[in-house]
């Protein structure tokens, strides 16, 4: 697993892998798990460029899609849930679109990074 997007929530640290699952670390048995659920979003490209952030207490996905001459900047907002020691669940609220550039402009990172 190499990412690096992570993010803090409390006391549990996010990623999204490479292979574009997400997983947090579990302290106990210094292990990273599956994050479950997620029902509704999306699957990510390979080649997206993913960030993580901490909105309230929820987990918060930025990444974007390249449609040609166009790519779309994508926000989705995560409610997270312990079940017990060894789950941690995600429930999608929402996900839609934020912004639209042209594939022109070049490094969509950079345009990123301006809003973070």
């Amino acid at each position: 697993m190499f990412s690096d997007s992570f993010c803090q929530i409390d006391d549990v640290l996010y990623s999204c892998g490479s292979d574009r699952v997400f997983i947090w670390y579990n302290t106990e048995v210094r292990t990273w798990r599956k994050l479950n659920g997620l029902v509704g979003l999306p699957k990510l490209s390979r080649d997206a460029f993913v960030r993580l952030a901490d909105y309230g207490g929820k987990l918060t996905v930025l990444w974007n899609d390249d449609y040609g001459c166009w790519e779309m900047l994508w926000c989705a907002q995560i409610a997270l849930g312990r079940r017990n020691t060894c789950e941690i669940w995600g429930k999608l609220e929402w996900f839609d679109h934020v912004l639209r550039v042209p594939s022109l402009l070049g490094s969509f990172e950079k345009v990123l990074s301006a809003f973070l």
